[in-house]
């Protein structure tokens, strides 16, 4: 009889009458050889120094693994009415986010109407089953009167929208990502004040903000701090006397958490 030694998991097994069995890259011998052809190979073997020595080869692997999936996080959504019908949609439709999405929608009207119509907007997407995790409203104080003006905030806040308001002007806002502006600064200003601060003529007209955004993105926790600055020198409890200022900063604070 012919004797020969083979390796099954470092231990040596003098075997007789063998049998050489292919296991995927594994090479397998044995003289008492069971196959389950549905499940395992099962070899057993004797040995006078190590007993018994028991080997299991699934065949059917793939079908015991499990692929280890994570859960799909649904995205935080933002939900932006604003006054202007060009500057501050493309300001905010500017943002590249990996873990929100932002739907931005702008009217071309001003306080009052503009949160009345906000409320109707935002009862729309509700009746169509589009729920939003945070919604805005973003207007100017411009030449509304100061009765017209604080309505309107407070409106909105009853309506379940947060407000990104600026005294005067979205431009202030613009402004604060270059310096640090406090006081009356009359609006009319705003156009040549930018201007001379992006080394081109600032516009109001399409296309003009998304031209200058990757400048102004660049800058935008400067913005932050000074409109902060600046909101910390009012009492808060009158936003139309509060000249010049702007809460803009708080809606893109929580965009920046999605950045």
């Amino acid at each position: 009889s012919l004797k020969k030694t083979y390796t099954v998991h470092h231990h040596f097994i003098p075997c007789q009458n063998i049998k050489s069995v292919q296991v995927r890259h594994l090479s397998v011998t044995t003289s008492r050889a069971v196959m389950e052809p549905l499940r395992y190979l099962e070899i057993s073997q004797r040995s006078s120094q190590k007993g018994k020595i028991m080997t299991r080869i699934n065949h059917k692997q793939d079908r015991t693994l499990r692929r280890k999936t994570g859960l799909r996080q649904r995205n935080t959504s933002f939900l932006i009415i604003c006054e202007g019908a060009n500057t501050e949609p493309e300001y905010f439709r500017a943002f590249r986010l990996a873990s929100a999405s932002i739907k931005v929608i702008g009217k071309g009207m001003g306080t009052m109407p503009l949160v009345k119509e906000a409320i109707s907007i935002r009862q729309y997407e509700e009746h169509l089953g589009k729920v939003y995790d945070q919604y805005w409203v973003v207007f100017d104080k411009d030449d509304y009167s100061d009765d017209d003006f604080n309505g309107a905030i407070r409106l909105a806040s009853k309506g379940g929208f947060q407000v990104a308001y600026s005294n005067q002007a979205f431009e202030y806002w613009l402004l604060l990502h270059f310096n640090l502006y406090q006081g009356t600064i009359p609006r009319a200003k705003y156009a040549d004040m930018l201007g001379k601060l992006i080394g081109q003529p600032y516009s109001k007209k399409s296309g003009a903000v998304t031209r200058i955004f990757p400048e102004l993105r660049l800058r935008t926790n400067i913005a932050i701090r000074n409109a902060r600055i600046v909101a910390g020198t009012f009492p808060g409890n009158n936003p139309a006397k509060e000249e010049s200022s702007t809460t803009v900063y708080k809606l893109v604070e929580q965009i920046q958490k999605f950045k």
